[in-house]
Parts: C-alpha cells; structure tokens; sequence
C-alpha cells in the first residue's frame, strides 16, 4: 500500500514537472512580459471637415507614413494577453487642408496614439509565437512649425504676429481603433523578431483647443492599413 502510494506521488511530480516545462517551453505564457519596438509604414486616406454642416468643405488624400510604435503586453493564460501601445505616425500633408500654405507646399502632421490591446495568442510554441489583437485608445493630430522651417511663410489674413514671429499651430484630440495579427519568432530563449500588419480609422477634434492659430474648426479623420517590423524581448 505505501510503495503504491510512492509511486502514485512520483508518478504525480513527474507529470506536473512535464507540463510546466511545457508551459514554459512556449513563447507566450501566463505571466509573460513582451516588450517590443518595431518601425514600419502606413498607406491611409487623410480627410479634413471645416465646420460641421454637410456643405461644408472636405479634403480628402491618400497618403503614405511612417510609423514608430512602442508596445508592452502582459500574459493573462496561455492565449489571452492585455496591454498598452505608444506610438507617433508621420504624414506629409497639403497645409490647405488647414486653411494655411507654405513655400514648401507640404507639412508634417504627426498623429500620436495611446491604446489598450486586447490579444489573443492561436498559435504558439517554444519559437513561434502568432496572435490577433483588437486597441482601443486615444489619439491626436498635430501640426507645428514657424519661419526657421519655411522661410517665409503665408499664412491666413486674421495672423496678427510680426514675421520674425509668425508660426503654426494645430492641436486636435479624439479616438482611435485598431486591429490586425502580430507573428513573433523568438531565435533565443529572450529575443526574437516580429511582424504587425493592422486596419486602423482614427477621429480627432480641435475643439476647446484655444491654441490653434490654423485649422479653425476643422476636424480630421486617418484611416488605412500598416505594416511593421522590429525586435521584441520577453521578460518571463
């Protein structure tokens, strides 16, 4: 009867041993940490809205970005996973869409974002690690800039500053949301590469923004598609 009950608890270490080596085998797992800062591109229709009346004037243009986003998540079980990303998108835009024009014929619109990510883990093994993911989260559209960017400058008639001090300046806030599919490799225990391709429409609104001295009451809307590649490191 003892050596049957030895055998029994042996028996019982021996299978719990295997299976949080297996667990720990795997790349994605309850109590990971995944840290990862990728680069990338993003293809988008930018649009503007002035006023908010159906008549009133719209622009709308395709345009290509850059994207720099800094993603952190955390394991809830071995296929559900939360966490939070940081990120800034580039575009080159026709200041007319603001009201406003410069020798150069396009600004820089930096469009920053900061979303809570839901993700989910199908595919996972000790390298290999593939999950879809749905961000929810906040975002905002700025353009800044003064004489020492462009020389001289024309902006709208109701700028009262001297030349030597004119500039720029459109802060607009709102929301956004995004969802795709990450593929991680991990070619180290620690380290790997990864890939983000995602659907993303974001909205944002100038109002309350007493700052703004272009784009008065004009609202924009980024939405489109990116692809993204760097390196990413687990912790746990």
């Amino acid at each position: 009867m003892f050596s049957k009950l030895v055998s029994a608890v042996f028996f019982t270490g021996v299978l719990v041993s295997l299976a949080c080596g297996s667990v720990r085998a795997q790349s994605f797992h309850k109590g990971a940490v995944l840290v990862s800062l990728s680069e990338g591109t993003t293809h988008s229709i930018y649009s503007t809205h002035k006023g908010n009346c159906r008549n009133d004037g719209r622009s709308s243009v395709h345009v290509q970005g850059d994207r720099d986003p800094l993603s952190i998540e955390y394991g809830l079980s071995s296929h559900w996973g939360i966490g939070i990303n940081l990120g800034t998108d580039i575009f080159k835009v026709v200041p007319g869409f603001y009201q406003f024009s410069v020798p150069g014929s396009v600004v820089k619109a930096y469009m920053a974002e900061a979303t809570f990510d839901v993700n989910y883990h199908f595919f996972n093994t000790k390298h290999t690690d593939l999950s879809a993911f749905f961000s929810i989260g906040c975002s905002s559209v700025i353009l800044k800039g003064d004489d020492r960017d462009y020389g001289d400058m024309y902006l709208p008639v109701n700028i009262t500053e001297s030349k030597e001090n004119r500039h720029y300046s459109y802060n607009a806030g709102g929301g956004i949301m995004r969802m795709g599919a990450k593929g991680k490799y991990y070619f180290r225990r620690r380290f790997g590469v990864m890939g983000i391709i995602s659907l993303y429409a974001a909205g944002t609104s100038p109002n309350g923004v007493k700052d703004n001295n272009v784009g008065i009451n004009t609202t924009t809307a980024i939405r489109g598609w990116a692809i993204e590649f760097g390196p990413c490191f687990r912790f746990f």
